[in-house]
């Protein structure tokens, strides 16, 4: 039983890897698009260009990103999603599986997890 408990903790791990690193997720929902939109950067200079990377490096460096703070944003962007899953509760919806992945790299950040 303990292998199980051990591999599920890897397992966990390995996923907050990949959601810390994916790149911008296309969502069809046009409210989720335009949030996701304000969430990723193009060419950006930290991470994957990501709100949550920016607020991962903020918190590790206690510096800014571009001259600019992200940990409001990143709650922001969180209340945002949380509100956005309330109202559309399929959790089979591909745009939901974004959300929670999305929701979870920026929790993740402002606990001050780094990136695995």
């Amino acid at each position: 039983m303990d292998q199980l408990a051990h591999n599920r903790f890897l397992h966990e791990q390995y996923k907050a890897i990949l959601r810390s690193e994916m790149s911008k997720p296309l969502v069809s929902d046009p409210d989720l698009a335009r949030q996701v939109d304000k969430m990723f950067r193009p060419n950006a200079v930290v991470g994957n260009g990501s709100t949550a990377a920016a607020a991962r490096w903020e918190i590790l460096t206690n510096g800014k990103v571009g001259g600019r703070g992200h940990l409001q944003k990143a709650q922001d962007n969180i209340n945002f999603l949380r509100k956005w899953m309330r109202a559309n509760p399929d959790e089979k919806l591909p745009d939901y599986k974004v959300a929670t992945d999305l929701l979870r790299d920026l929790e993740n950040a402002l606990e001050g997890k780094p990136r695995l």
